[in-house]
């Protein structure tokens, strides 16, 4: 199990590009998807 984390941790930090921009997330990074999902915007008053 160690040595299956040890390679996970690998891809992500050495493989992973997470600022390059994906179509399956609107063309925005992994990152700015992250922190808009985990902030979602308030509903606008009418």
């Amino acid at each position: 199990i160690e040595n299956a984390r040890s390679e996970i941790f690998e891809y992500i930090e050495m493989y992973y590009n997470p600022i390059r921009r994906h179509s399956a997330l609107g063309y925005i990074s992994p990152m700015a998807f992250e922190r808009k999902a985990s902030y979602p915007q308030k509903a606008e008053a009418r």
